[in-house]
């Protein structure tokens, strides 16, 4: 998971995941574009989350098009929400709250 939080951890690569849930797929160039960056960084950039598995390619005649693996988008999401959802209680002897729990039942 420490994996996808760094692929995800850069502004541009947030940026490019924004633009691809917006289009189908896009080529490196429209990308450039739209991010007013250069070829060579955006193609940085899509080489970082092509690798931890957020984007797909595909070549189309000279191009490469990219489009948001939208799997890997969910998986990830789904790892998120389970990570913050509320857990039950636990009945740890040597947790401090289960000591305090205990003294407040036993007086």
């Amino acid at each position: 998971m420490a994996d996808n939080f760094k692929a995800l951890g850069d502004p541009t690569r947030l940026e490019i995941i924004s633009l691809l849930t917006e289009s189908e797929n896009l080529c490196v160039n429209v990308i450039a574009e739209k991010t007013k960056m250069s070829q060579p960084a955006v193609s940085q950039h899509l080489k970082v989350l092509k690798n931890a598995g957020f984007l797909n390619s595909k070549k189309l005649g000279m191009e490469v098009h990219y489009s948001l693996n939208k799997i890997k988008a969910k998986e990830f999401s789904d790892s998120i929400t389970a990570l913050f959802a509320e857990k039950p209680a636990h009945n740890c002897k040597e947790c401090p709250q289960s000591i305090k729990n205990k003294k407040k039942k036993s007086s």
